[in-house]
């Protein structure tokens, strides 16, 4: 990344934004975001309730990575975030 590549990516933008004649409308600006999470179940000693059981989920190369999805616009309306679990 450098100062040419965003200057370039922030005109096409722009350029963009103009051709479809939504500056001034906030509601067509979605932020997205994917995050990926690994389960890896380690079991450890843990203060818990008696009789239910206690898990702690840790980083690890290991495990199934489960991917959360976020979404929201320049108005503050928001989608529910999409999980999408491994499938096997």
């Amino acid at each position: 990344m450098n100062q040419t590549v965003v200057s370039k990516w922030f005109g096409d933008l722009e350029a963009t934004i103009d051709h479809l004649g939504i500056r001034c409308m906030p509601n067509y600006f979605w932020n997205v975001d994917e995050t990926g999470i690994q389960d890896c179940f380690v079991p450890h000693k843990v203060v818990g309730e008696v009789g239910k059981p206690c898990y702690q989920s840790t980083f690890c190369e290991k495990g199934k990575t489960t991917t959360v999805i976020a979404a929201f616009n320049a108005t503050g309306t928001y989608v529910k975030p999409v999980v999408i679990m491994s499938g096997n």
